[in-house]
């Protein structure tokens, strides 16, 4: 997977990494700000990559942008906000066709117009363009109000919500529609300065180039210093839970919505790191998992049955759809399964995913290649599997259930 590695920092607080693969058809370069997840912070930095997305002084509109991105082998730009445990992501990302297939180098013309987006927006008076900015407001509003039609997403973020209801764990990756409403031109402006300017930087290059040529053409556009960046701090993970909460709401839906939430009380630095990644994966993390093949195969209990781990808050949830009488039945034979697994013995087929899985490795300090991440898995024991469950305590359950919200 990765053939060279390079990292250095190119001026402070700004660490670039050169990762050389042939793996791709395409060469990527990533740009990451990181930033604290709060409810501003998320709402404001999603309204950002929004209006960056949109164009820049030099390609002021749609059709203008496309057309430079169309001339270079489709070229493509995106920019998004990312929820990582406790930590919120701005990312703004160039891909275009490796030199070799096309025979033309573009690397120095993606950089330019990633420099462009980031660096140079497209701006009116004291802030951004105001018929841009009051479109991307209402188009975020409107994505953050439609979670809801969602039903199996919005009860995950209900039970979780509930769950860490203290902490920030509990924001909206894209914020809130309230404190967006009251958003100016000139505090999103204003925000849009402090994350460009005091915010840890990392940028993540990703294909088969020369390492020397493009640490050279990075440094000429992203070398600028950081004399301060704000503090990220990291998820709280030993959160004490006083009592089992059980919530129920009704809305208008066909099929019932159960969600467990589970504290793991390990993180990244536990011996136990590892090992409850594979519990999670035994338990109800893959198609062959104990919780698909007895509740959903065996019992044909659930329409969809599966748990999923955040291993860097060190939560877990078990999510079912079933029918709204078997509520009761679908969480004692849950609870059984978890029993059992206490006594019991594709994220790199694609740039962009890969560019993720990296940068938040490397932010974690965690091996950064696969090949040394499935070592790690490989070195598990079964007892040390068994440990790891036997830490994990029940804390939430949420039931999604059928009548009139």
């Amino acid at each position: 997977m990765i053939d060279a590695l390079k990292q250095l920092e190119i001026a402070q607080h700004v660490n670039l990494h050169l990762v050389k693969s042939k793996k791709f058809k395409t060469d990527l370069i990533s740009v990451y700000y990181l930033r604290p997840l709060t409810m501003e912070e998320a709402t404001l930095n999603a309204l950002i990559t929004r209006m960056i997305d949109r164009g820049c002084e030099k390609y002021p509109t749609a059709q203008v942008l496309n057309q430079f991105l169309d001339e270079h082998y489709g070229m493509a730009l995106v920019s998004d906000v990312l929820k990582v445990g406790e930590r919120h992501q701005v990312q703004i990302k160039v891909q275009f066709p490796r030199s070799p297939i096309i025979g033309e180098p573009l690397m120095k013309d993606g950089l330019a117009i990633l420099n462009e987006m980031i660096h140079r927006p497209l701006l009116e008076g004291g802030g951004f363009n105001k018929a841009l900015f009051e479109l991307e407001k209402e188009q975020l509003k409107q994505e953050i109000e439609s979670k809801i039609n969602d039903k199996t997403t919005y009860a995950i973020d209900r039970c979780l919500e509930i769950m860490c209801e203290t902490e920030p764990y509990r924001f909206y990756g894209y914020g809130d529609v309230a404190f967006l409403e009251t958003v100016t031109n000139e505090a999103l402006y204003a925000h849009y300065l402090e994350v460009i300017n005091h915010s840890k930087m990392d940028i993540v290059a990703i294909g088969d180039f020369d390492f020397d040529e493009t640490e050279g053409l990075i440094k000429g556009y992203f070398a600028q210093p950081k004399s301060s960046v704000i503090e990220v701090p990291e998820e709280e993970i030993h959160m004490p839970i006083k009592e089992i909460r059980t919530v129920e709401e009704t809305m208008n839906i066909q099929q019932g919505k159960l969600v467990i939430g589970y504290r793991t009380y390990t993180d990244r630095n536990d011996p136990m790191y590892y090992p409850l990644q594979l519990f999670g994966a035994i338990f109800g993390g893959m198609p062959s998992s104990k919780l698909f093949m007895n509740l959903r195969e065996k019992e044909s209990l659930c329409y969809y049955v599966g748990s999923k781990l955040d291993k860097l808050k060190g939560l877990m949830y078990v999510l079912a759809g079933i029918d709204f009488d078997k509520y009761e039945l679908a969480k004692e034979l849950i609870d059984l399964e978890f029993e059992k697994m206490a006594s019991l013995l594709a994220v790199v087929d694609y740039p962009n995913s890969f560019s993720n899985f990296y940068y938040n490795q490397n932010m974690l300090g965690d091996p950064l290649d696969i090949e040394q991440f499935v070592e790690r898995f490989e070195a598990v024991t079964k007892d040390e599997i068994i440990e790891a469950g036997k830490r994990i305590e029940k804390d939430t359950i949420y039931f999604l259930k059928g009548g009139e919200a």
